[in-house]
């Protein structure tokens, strides 16, 4: 039996469409390759302006097109039109030395913000989803609504994984 399968069988799931959870299934991998290649296999939420300042070290013009493109589909999923904050940014669960106010600092000064802040705060983005993924809520039904998130967040960890 596959893993679909089981999953659909023990837990009764109408469907589960591989499709609409894809980015989700490759995140675990392409998180493993960065935090090997990036962390040295020593990820820590608390290391996100240091390792932003290094990895934004010699930056690119393409490079930065490509932040500003994952940076902007964050900012318009946390922010309304005239940089309010979202309440779905407001309820994204971050623990307390996770620096969400560092987060919604950079989502507040949006395009002036620096490529370096602007990695930084995709950084514990990506910290914070994998955590709540791997240790938050579990409702298979809810990844659904998640696929964008961890498809800009592999774009981004594959970024920086072929930056270094």
């Amino acid at each position: 039996m596959n893993e679909a399968k089981w999953i659909m069988n023990k837990y009764s799931y109408q469907e589960l469409k591989s499709t609409k959870i894809q980015s989700i299934l490759y995140f675990g991998l392409i998180w493993s390759i960065f935090e090997d290649e990036v962390c040295r296999n020593n990820a820590k939420i608390s290391d996100s302006r240091i390792l932003a300042l290094k990895l934004m070290e010699n930056i690119t013009l393409s490079v930065k097109r490509k932040i500003s493109l994952i940076w902007n589909y964050f900012y318009e999923r946390y922010t309304y039109e005239n940089g309010d904050i979202k309440e779905i940014f407001i309820n994204f669960k971050f623990n307390s030395n996770d620096d969400k106010e560092f987060v919604t600092y950079a989502l507040q000064k949006r395009k002036n913000a620096s490529y370096e802040e602007k990695t930084e705060a995709l950084l514990r983005i990506i910290f914070r989803l994998r955590n709540n993924l791997l240790h938050g809520e579990k409702d298979v039904s809810k990844l659904y609504e998640q696929n964008n998130n961890f498809k800009y967040a592999n774009k981004f960890l594959m970024l920086m994984v072929d930056k270094k």
